[in-house]
């Protein structure tokens, strides 16, 4: 769990703009399954193995059904890193999109990835890694970078684009680059920053010494819930309204029936009721799920973000 309202780098709230990573995505199949494959109702899977065996040569009639047991076919998405060349590697994500019922022990068969414009930036192939949900995983370095990717050159001057809007942390971001280099930043929307280059100074350089620098993050209205790795990030500024919540036979009232279970007042703090669950021993995705009630139910004075 962690809580905002500290001190953190320029670069791990916000990016240059034009230098971003970016996504690219693809289709492939996942082989080597365990029967645990797409079944004949995936018709994309048969097809797709079809056209992969013709390309090597084989004759395969069209009216004969190819087993897809031990196949899967998958989606791939993968982030294609700022400046990346040609020869370097990088992870790619594996999502089913068939009936599988687990990619764990599963091969991903070599496959390309295209940008939004089609071209081609990658090909990933190897051993799938699955967590707690066996129908995505992901290739470790498995992705081979075959085109360069190239942003635009910062000149003069380079733009800096919240990850969130918020004018008084990008007024923080200025005020914290202006004390070093003054009359360097000037906020010019909610979410961006436009900053000079000092005179006779490289871009480059510039550019990576205002990431460095470190500003307070104010204390946020806004809980992130991360449901698939069971990780929560709680804005100090976040308040419980009156609710009660039954977890079991734990039975937990905010501004409600103060003899009933464990009580906190009305307008408790968001962080306050994670130390409790936590003391309680309850799990991420019971902590996950309670949050998500408590919104859903109208009780949290902020914003859920679930991703």
């Amino acid at each position: 769990m962690f809580l905002l309202g500290v001190s953190t780098s320029i670069g791990s709230l916000c990016w240059i703009n034009g230098m971003k990573e970016n996504y690219i995505v693809g289709y492939g199949l996942v082989a080597g399954l365990k029967g645990t494959g797409d079944s004949s109702r995936t018709s994309q899977t048969s097809e797709a193995i079809a056209t992969m065996l013709k390309k090597m040569g084989f004759s395969v009639p069209i009216d004969e059904s190819i087993p897809t047991k031990n196949t899967a076919s998958v989606m791939l998405v993968a982030k294609l890193p700022c400046q990346a060349r040609r020869g370097s590697y990088t992870t790619v994500e594996v999502v089913s999109i068939g009936d599988a019922k687990s990619l764990k022990g599963g091969y991903l068969l070599p496959s390309p990835l295209k940008s939004p414009s089609g071209e081609i930036y990658g090909v990933a192939q190897g051993p799938v890694i699955v967590g707690s949900v066996e129908t995505k995983g992901t290739v470790p370095g498995g992705l081979m970078i075959q085109k360069d990717f190239d942003p635009e050159p910062i000149k003069d001057t380079f733009t800096l684009v919240l990850n969130e809007a918020s004018l008084e942390l990008a007024d923080s971001i200025a005020r914290k680059i202006n004390q070093h280099y003054p009359e360097s930043a000037q906020v010019s929307g909610p979410a961006t920053i436009e900053v000079k280059i000092p005179s006779g100074r490289d871009p480059l350089s510039f550019a990576a010494e205002i990431m460095k620098l470190k500003v307070k993050v104010p204390a946020s209205n806004t809980i992130v819930i991360d449901s698939s790795r069971g990780i929560i990030v709680v804005g100090g500024n976040v308040r419980i309204g009156e609710a009660a919540v039954v977890v079991g036979s734990t039975s937990i009232t905010i501004g409600k029936n103060k003899n009933s279970g464990i009580y906190f007042a009305d307008d408790t703090k968001a962080s306050d009721l994670v130390d409790t669950f936590n003391q309680l021993g309850f799990s991420a995705q019971q902590i996950v799920a309670i949050f998500q009630a408590l919104y859903d139910s109208g009780a949290i004075k902020g914003r859920l973000i679930v991703r």
